[in-house]
């Protein structure tokens, strides 16, 4: 019997790969993989061919993933600069748990949107997230490498604020500390300090931090 695969990512919904993804065992991956995807009932092969035929897909779609994030996904699209995007999206960047396929989803309804002009919406991250499940898997692959290149440029952008940042998680939600700073401990100006860019507001932070440092030198702290 012939057994087709897809030829990539594209082919595969974000929502059918995290069905295999969650699933631990190699074997029971590869059963999943047969009754989802290729749409075959696993029961009627040997497990050495379902497993070597999941293997063979998992090399080949390996090869076809994109190295670039893609600017615009249909009505979706990322900002001009990532830094651009603003504070609530990166305090729920910093709070999504990744593991391997799962919480993709949530990177792309943070980082993409269908108007950057519009303030920061929750409620839309978890639209957009429902949105990407269904696209081709490559769509959500997109936004976690366009979230690394965000990283990226906030360190080499901000040296000074990573250089000083406490390595040690915070308690509860990640980054508040951020938003407490932003709005001066005004929780009334919470919903204002997330709409904030966040290249705006890591300005804000690093000249607080180099005039901190700059006290400290003065007091003899340093």
């Amino acid at each position: 019997m012939k057994l087709v695969i897809p030829d990539s990512l594209e082919e595969i919904t974000l929502a059918e790969i995290q069905e295999i993804s969650k699933v631990d065992d190699i074997l029971e991956q590869a059963k999943v993989f047969f009754n989802t995807i290729v749409k075959k009932d696993a029961s009627k092969f040997d497990d050495t061919t379902i497993i070597a035929t999941l293997q063979t897909a998992l090399n080949l779609w390996q090869t076809t993933i994109s190295k670039e994030a893609f600017k615009e996904i249909g009505e979706y699209k990322l900002p001009k600069n990532l830094m651009d995007i603003r504070v609530g999206h990166l305090i729920e960047l910093a709070n999504i748990e990744v593991d391997q396929y799962e919480g993709l989803e949530l990177i792309a309804g943070c980082l993409y949107r269908k108007d950057w002009n519009k303030k920061f919406n929750s409620d839309e991250i978890i639209e957009t997230a429902y949105a990407f499940r269904d696209m081709g898997a490559d769509k959500a692959l997109s936004a976690s490498i366009a979230y690394n290149e965000l990283m990226v440029q906030l360190r080499d952008t901000f040296p000074v604020l990573y250089s000083n940042k406490n390595e040690e998680k915070e308690e509860g939600r990640k980054m508040y500390s951020m938003l407490l700073g932003l709005s001066k401990d005004d929780a009334t100006k919470w919903d204002a300090a997330k709409n904030i860019k966040v290249a705006d507001a890591f300005i804000y932070l690093e000249t607080k931090e180099i005039e901190f440092q700059k006290q400290k030198q003065k007091q003899g702290y340093i």
